[in-house]
C-alpha cells in the first residue's frame, strides 16, 4: 500500500453494501492506509457483508458497530462528526474525510488530468494545511449505468475538515461548519460516485431510503412528493429503459482513470455484470465491447473542447493531418484517438503548431494550439477507417467529441483508400 505522509482519516457510514463495501475498503485503504479507516455499520443483516466487515476489522480496519437503527442513519452527521471532534483530541490525524460507500476519492491535477493516486491527493491537501475554512471537493463524477469509462461531472456540495477545525455536518456531508471561519473554499478534489445502480438495485435502495420518508409507494402520491429523498421517487415512476435513457442524455465525459486503478487494485467493476444487461436493454443485439457504440449512447460533453481538422496531405506513404485543439480554451492539446470500425489507435502530435490566428483568438499568444499528426496509410487500412474521425484526448484518458473537417477535405481520406 502507498506511503501517505499525511495521517488522513476517512470515516463512513453504511448499511449491507456488499456490491461496493469491499471494493471501497481496498481503494481507500490504498489512499489512507487500513488502520485510517472507520466504517460506521448501520445494522447490517446480510451475511456477506458482515463477513466483509468482520475480515477486514481483522486486519485493522476501525469498525463501529454500536449504531444500528434507521434513525442513526439519519444522524450519521451528527455521529460520524462526534467521532471527528473524540479523533481530533489526539492530534493524530491531519485532516478528516468523510464519504459514503459509494464515493472514491480523486483530485484533478492542474493539467487537468483526474488522478487516483495517494501522493496527488495528499500534495493537494497539504495545500490547505493549517486553514480553518470549510473545505469543499470540486465536483463529484457520476458512473454511467453501461460504462467503466464515462462519467456526468455533477456540481455537488461535499466538505471536508483539517485538524482542529470542525464544529458540524449535515446528514450528506453538504453543508458543514468550522470553529473559526465561515468561508468556503472549494479545493481540486473530487469523488467519483456511484450513483447509478443497476435499475432493480436502485429501486430496492429508493425503496429502503424512502420507508421512513413518505406516506406509500403509490406512484399519485409519489409524482407530488416534495421532501427529503425526492431524488430517489424516479424510481418508482419510470420504466429501466426510460430511466437509463435519461441518465444518458445530461453531458459525459469519457475518464479511465478510475477502471485501471481498480484493475490495479484487483478491484472488479461494480455491478459489471447487471451492466452489461442494462446496456442490452437499450441495444439488445449490440456488443458490449464496441466502444463506438458505447460512446454513441452517452451525450459527449463538448464544451471543454474547441478544435477542427483543417487540412490533410500525402506524405509519401503516411498521411498527415494538420489542424488546432484547445481544452477549456487554455491547454493545446497533444493526444488524439483515431477510430475506425476495427478498433482506435492513440496518436500523439508529432510536431505543436503555432497557430497565431488561434493564438489571438483565445488570448494566448505563446501557446502553440496548432497540431500536425502523421498516420502511416496502413494503419488507416487496419482499423478499417473509411472517414476520418479524430478525438481529442487527455492524459487522464478522457475524450471529447470528433474534431469537425474542413468540407474541402472530407473526402480525402475515401479518395486515398479507394
Amino acid at each position: 500500500m502507498n506511503e501517505v505522509k499525511l495521517k488522513l482519516a476517512a470515516l463512513m457510514m453504511q448499511k449491507n453494501e456488499t456490491e461496493l463495501l469491499e471494493k471501497w475498503i481496498i481503494y481507500h485503504a490504498d489512499l489512507f492506509g487500513i488502520d485510517n479507516l472507520y466504517i460506521f455499520d448501520n445494522g447490517s443483516d446480510d451475511k456477506q457483508t458482515i463477513e466483509i466487515l468482520r475480515h477486514w476489522e481483522s486486519q485493522g480496519i476501525r469498525v463501529i458497530w454500536e449504531y444500528l437503527s434507521k434513525q442513526d442513519f439519519e444522524s450519521k452527521g451528527t455521529i460520524l462528526g462526534d467521532r471527528i471532534k473524540m479523533l481530533e483530541t489526539s492530534h493524530h490525524y491531519d485532516c478528516f474525510i468523510p464519504l459514503d460507500c459509494d464515493e472514491f476519492l480523486a483530485v484533478r491535477l492542474s493539467n487537468g488530468a483526474i488522478s487516483c493516486e495517494a501522493t496527488d491527493i495528499c500534495d493537494e491537501i497539504k495545500r490547505h494545511a493549517g486553514s480553518e475554512d470549510i473545505l469543499l471537493i470540486d465536483a463529484q463524477f457520476f458512473n454511467s449505468p453501461i460504462s467503466e469509462q464515462w462519467f456526468h461531472r455533477f456540481e455537488n456540495r461535499k466538505c471536508f475538515f483539517m485538524k482542529g477545525t470542525f464544529k458540524s455536518m449535515d446528514v450528506g456531508f453538504h453543508w458543514g461548519k468550522t470553529k473559526n471561519s465561515e468561508k468556503e473554499v472549494k479545493t481540486n478534489l473530487v469523488q467519483f460516485h456511484f450513483h447509478y445502480k443497476p435499475f432493480a438495485i436502485a429501486r430496492e435502495y429508493a425503496r429502503n431510503k424512502l420507508a421512513l420518508r413518505v406516506k406509500s409507494f403509490d406512484k399519485d402520491y409519489l409524482s407530488n412528493y416534495k421532501g427529503a429523498g425526492e431524488h430517489l421517487v424516479k424510481y418508482f415512476l419510470l420504466s429501466e429503459k426510460q430511466y437509463l435513457k435519461n441518465v444518458l442524455s445530461v453531458p459525459h465525459f469519457y475518464i479511465n482513470v478510475l477502471s485501471e486503478k481498480f484493475a490495479s487494485l484487483g478491484i472488479e467493476w461494480p455491478y459489471f455484470h447487471e451492466m452489461k444487461d442494462s446496456f442490452s436493454v437499450l441495444t439488445p443485439n449490440a456488443d458490449f465491447n464496441q466502444k463506438d457504440i458505447v460512446r454513441k449512447l452517452h451525450n459527449v460533453a463538448d464544451h471543454r473542447f474547441r478544435g477542427s481538422i483543417d487540412q490533410i496531405v500525402c506524405v509519401g506513404e503516411n498521411i498527415r493531418i494538420d489542424g488546432w485543439c484547445a481544452e477549456m480554451n487554455t491547454l493545446p492539446i497533444c493526444h488524439f484517438a483515431l477510430e475506425g470500425a476495427k478498433g482506435e489507435q492513440y496518436l500523439v502530435t508529432g510536431e505543436s503548431v503555432l497557430r497565431p490566428d488561434i493564438a489571438s483568438l483565445l488570448g494566448f499568444d505563446d501557446r502553440k494550439f496548432g497540431f500536425a499528426i502523421t498516420v502511416p496509410i496502413e494503419v488507416l487500412h487496419s482499423l478499417g477507417i473509411s472517414e476520418l474521425i479524430l478525438f481529442p484526448k487527455l492524459q487522464s484518458g478522457e475524450m471529447g467529441p470528433a474534431l469537425s473537417i474542413n468540407k474541402k477535405y472530407q473526402n480525402f481520406i475515401s479518395d486515398v483508400l479507394s
